[in-house]
Formats: C-alpha cells, sequence, structure tokens
C-alpha cells in the first residue's frame, strides 16, 4: 500500500504540490484508493481518497495501528562527508536499515568539503527509503558539522561505536556482543564512520581520549559507504533488530 509521511495525522489532509502531484499524476491514484500515513509518531494512520483536483488531494482517516518497523534502539550515524553520490548511498541504505539521524561531518582526510553535502538531496532520499522500507518515521538530517563537533556530542549516548581502519585489538563483534549483554539497558547508540581516506592519528586520539574505543571491522577493507551500512546493520543485529 502506497505511504506518506506528515507531520502531523489530521482527521482530514489536504495534500498539494509535490505529495498531491505524486499520488494523482505518477501513481494515477482514484477516489477510494487507500494509503498509509505516517507522521513520526509510531503510528501508521490508514487513509481513503475522498476528492482529487486540480491542485489537491483530500484524504479521510479511517484507520489507525501501531507501527512495527521502527527499531527499539535509536542509531545516529555520524559519517563523514563522502565524494560523489556515496552520501546518497548512505542515506538510502542506512535509511532502511532503522537509523534514526544522520550527522554529516568534516575531518582531516575528507575529499570532499562541507558545502559539497546535497541536504536538500539527501533529506529527499530519506523519505523515498522510508517510504519503501515502512518506516514510522524519517531520519533527521543535519547540515555537515566539523570533527570537533562530533567529539564535544558524545557524552549523551549508551553505546558509541567507532569503526577505525588501524584498530588491531578489540572488534566490533565482541564490543557489541559485550554491551548488548549487560545489565545497563541500550537505548542510543552513536557510530562514527570516517572518509575515505580515513581519520587522521590526532582525530583517533581526540576520540579514546573521550573514552571512545576504536574498533576493527576485520581483515577486508571496506568502502567508506559500505563501512556505513555494515556497522549500523552490526549494531541492530547484536540489539536484536535483525529478527
Amino acid at each position: 500500500m502506497r505511504k506518506i509521511f506528515v507531520d502531523k495525522a489530521e482527521k482530514t489532509l489536504v495534500l498539494s504540490q509535490e505529495e498531491h502531484k505524486h499520488l494523482s499524476v505518477v501513481l494515477r491514484a482514484k477516489i477510494g484508493d487507500e494509503l498509509i500515513v505516517s507522521a513520526g509518531d509510531g503510528f501508521d494512520y490508514r487513509y481513503e481518497i475522498q476528492q482529487i483536483t486540480k491542485n489537491q488531494t483530500t484524504l479521510n482517516q479511517i484507520g489507525k495501528s501501531l507501527n512495527k518497523s521502527e527499531p527499539n534502539i535509536c542509531i545516529t550515524l555520524y559519517t563523514a562527508i563522502l565524494k560523489g553520490d556515496k552520501n546518497e548511498t548512505v542515506t538510502r541504505t542506512c535509511t532502511e536499515l532503522g537509523v534514526v539521524h544522520i550527522i554529516p561531518f568534516v575531518s582531516q582526510f575528507c575529499a570532499a568539503s562541507a558545502s559539497s553535502y546535497k541536504l536538500e538531496r539527501n533529506q529527499k532520499i530519506a523519505v523515498e527509503a522510508a517510504k519503501q522500507s515502512g518506516r514510522g518515521r524519517v531520519p533527521r538530517i543535519d547540515t555537515p558539522v566539523p570533527f570537533s563537533e562530533v567529539v564535544s556530542n558524545l557524552s549523551g549516548f549508551d553505546v558509541v561505536v567507532f569503526a577505525y581502519e588501524r584498530a588491531e585489538s578489540a572488534c566490533i563483534k565482541s564490543f557489541l556482543r559485550e554491551q548488548f549483554t549487560s545489565k545497563c539497558p541500550i537505548k542510543t547508540v552513536a557510530v562514527i564512520v570516517g572518509s575515505e581516506g580515513g581519520f587522521s592519528e590526532k582525530e583517533a586520539e581526540l576520540l579514546y581520549t573521550a573514552g571512545v574505543e576504536p574498533l576493527t571491522l576485520g581483515k577486508r577493507i571496506l568502502r567508506a559507504d559500505t563501512a556505513c551500512a555494515a556497522v549500523c546493520a552490526a549494531v541492530l543485529y547484536e540489539a536484536g533488530e535483525m529478527a
């Protein structure tokens, strides 16, 4: 069933502009058709199309159910800005996986600048990926921040997962298993993944000084966009969210 996202799920909804055009022109929706509406409150609302005019589509709410696709943990992904369309790949795959917040950052070895990050484009991709995967909310995507801001914002998370290409002793599997089998409940997780050039030793040291342990992802070197999806999937698996 078709799905859209709105700010508030009222009894009657009037769609205009892009959502109206997508339903009436692209999808050729008709009066009487049903669709799912989510407002980011944990519920899916069922609506029926009551009227379609040239500029608007009117919907009437006919049902409500709990959205079961959202994970019980909130993952914030800190991803270094990547070249080309790789940022869009990260947004799409990590939205599908269940990430709730994406914060791009600029580190020393980033090959792309903050100005190259297409925020509006990534926000649109997040909406489409959330629709496709049946999410109950669209991930929030921030404007790029400096790496120093990443380090200073980690204290509020229950767990921080730092994927570092030079890490040797601590592997992500053992680290996550230990975290999720402890008696302390885990609700918020920060995932930090670097750019194509990785992290400088100084940046890794800043994270280590802040109490963040560098973790290896194994013997193979992953592309930065692949690593984002792989780490988030590993977190969700160990949290019991992939069952």
